[in-house]
């Protein structure tokens, strides 16, 4: 029977780099269902946008050379799999949150250099509206949401 396992993001889940020398903080069945909740690409720096937000919590403890990427919740091992499996995950569902920020410019892209942007960069802040599906920044403007999951993945071997 299929079981249902619920992950937050919280220190003792969260690392900011692949590795396989990382201990998995669960291990699945195949067939079951992970529900996680997710941080920002800063680790929870939501206010770095100047915007209303707060820090959902912070992290005194992050280590540069290991926690410098992105928020990753895991490892998580699934019984039975060995080195060279290919796993097959079905994404169910996302569920955006409230707020949201992004970074234009302010260095050095073939992108910002066509826009000449790479001299200063400019956070924008977003409110977000699951149910209408749309995000607002803190300039006015509205944009369409298309929610993606953000970066998943395995280590190499």
């Amino acid at each position: 029977m299929a079981t249902t396992h619920e992950l937050t993001a919280e220190r003792k889940t969260l690392h900011g780099h692949f590795s396989r020398d990382l201990a998995p903080i669960l291990t699945i069945a195949s067939g079951d269902t992970v529900i996680s909740d997710t941080m920002d690409a800063g680790w929870g720096l939501e206010n770095y946008a100047g915007g209303p937000y707060q820090p959902r919590q912070t992290f005194a403890d992050r280590q540069p050379e290991l926690d410098g990427g992105h928020a990753l919740i895991g490892p998580i091992a699934v019984e039975g799999a060995k080195a060279g499996d290919t796993l097959a995950i079905d994404i169910k569902s996302l569920k955006v949150g409230t707020w949201g920020y992004c970074m234009a410019g302010g260095w050095s892209s073939p992108h910002n250099e066509l826009m000449n942007a790479t001299d200063e960069g400019t956070v924008h802040a977003w409110e977000l509206d699951a149910e209408r599906n749309i995000g607002r920044n803190h300039l006015g403007h509205s944009v369409t949401l298309n929610p993606f999951l953000g970066v998943i993945g395995m280590p190499a071997n």
